[in-house]
């Protein structure tokens, strides 16, 4: 039995629905070069089209006949030639899709499904070579007074409850030395990320990262705190501070960082607007979806972004708007209030179970997730 959805989530459930419907529905769902696991986590996304089909490459697609009634789908930023080629000969939509932004409890590098993901027809939020739709939206949405009402209450409750993207342990206290510097909070990265890939020029590792904060920081404290992926050793980069940083996080929570951070530096990532919904200072070296708008301390010109958004203008744009969000338990599409309950709940639940700490875990653990997805993608199919 599903659970009741929270007082927050005052959006009927069937309006959703049917927007995501009328934004992304169509015949087929051609969805091209998945892998097993992620193809079965993406499943029940895919219900506003009539059938979804899974494919190698772009000439089996092709081998589809694909028409304007269908999309072809892809993961990331690197659209293959000919996929992009297809789509204009047949004239049907392509659309790139990344994880949301509060994605999950648990790192999708180890299999874990979403609860949040992004369809876009124009780019990608994280490519800035190009526009995406959440540009578009942030350059001339004109918000309600309700949207940014609920903004603000979705803000609050994401920094209440201590949620980031993948919730891998309870906020709490930082046990960083006392000191009267200003503490500087440098945020590390998977350094083949397509974030950093096409939205950093100078500054696009850890090091030159850590380099620029102890260049324009001297007298503070700064702090590395190693991206949880590279940490789990599913993803490119480096853990150390490069004898830069005073000291290398490795236990405290992103969002505990946060809080007792004066100052949170970063190329791309997510943390910088994790840290904006907190208050604090943030400077930029690349170009994330959260800079240009007179929010963060950009080092880099933005030229397409020249409007000057409100921290909750920039909340209602990026988080109510832009990304589709699904229900596990009641198995529809729903709001972002009823996810980051959903989030809450689970992380919360297995901190009490003690199990949390098993989802930061190595490679045996990846596998035997991997095991259980193919194992429940045989059934489906099975069953079919």
């Amino acid at each position: 039995m599903s659970e009741p959805d929270p007082p927050s989530a005052a959006v009927d459930n069937e309006l959703i629905s049917r927007d995501i419907a009328a934004r992304f529905g169509g015949e087929r769902a051609i969805c091209v070069g998945f892998p097993h696991w992620r193809a079965f986590n993406l499943r029940p996304f895919l219900s506003p089209w009539r059938r979804a089909r899974f494919v190698a490459d772009a000439p089996a697609a092709a081998a589809l006949a694909p028409g304007a009634a269908d999309s072809l789908i892809w993961w990331g930023c690197e659209v293959p030639a000919a996929l992009e080629a297809l789509a204009g000969e047949c004239r049907c939509r392509l659309l790139r899709i990344e994880d949301g932004f509060y994605r999950s409890v648990g790192l999708g590098s180890d299999y874990i499904p979403p609860l949040s993901l992004i369809f876009d027809a124009s780019g990608l939020y994280l490519d800035a070579r190009s526009t995406s739709d959440l540009e578009h939206i942030l350059s001339t949405a004109e918000f309600t007074a309700a949207e940014l009402a609920r903004a603000a209450a979705v803000r609050r409750r994401i920094v209440d409850s201590g949620l980031t993207k993948y919730n891998l342990s309870l906020p709490g206290r930082c046990d960083w030395p006392a000191t009267d510097r200003a503490v500087v909070l440098v945020v590390g990265q998977v350094e083949d990320d397509a974030s950093i890939l096409y939205g950093c020029d100078g500054v696009a590792t850890n090091r030159a990262l850590l380099e620029a904060a102890r260049r324009d920081h001297p007298g503070a404290l700064l702090v590395y705190k190693p991206h949880p992926e590279v940490e789990a050793g599913n993803r490119a980069g480096h853990l150390g501070g490069y004898g830069l940083a005073d000291l290398v996080e490795h236990e405290a929570a992103i969002a505990s960082c946060i809080e007792a951070a004066d100052i949170v530096v970063t190329m791309t990532s997510l943390s910088g607007f994790e840290a904006l919904l907190r208050g604090k200072q943030v400077e930029v070296h690349g170009r994330p979806f959260y800079a240009g708008w007179g929010l963060t301390r950009d080092r880099l010109a933005m030229p397409r972004r020249g409007r000057a958004l409100s921290l909750d203008a920039l909340v209602a744009g990026t988080l109510i708007r832009y990304p589709v969000y699904w229900d596990p338990l009641a198995r529809r599409f729903t709001t972002v209030e009823t996810v980051l309950e959903r989030l809450c709940d689970k992380r919360d639940r297995l901190a009490a179970r003690g199990r949390l700490h098993r989802l930061q875990t190595g490679d045996l653990a990846r596998r035997i997730r991997k095991l259980r997805v193919v194992r429940a993608r045989l059934a489906e199919a099975l069953r079919r």
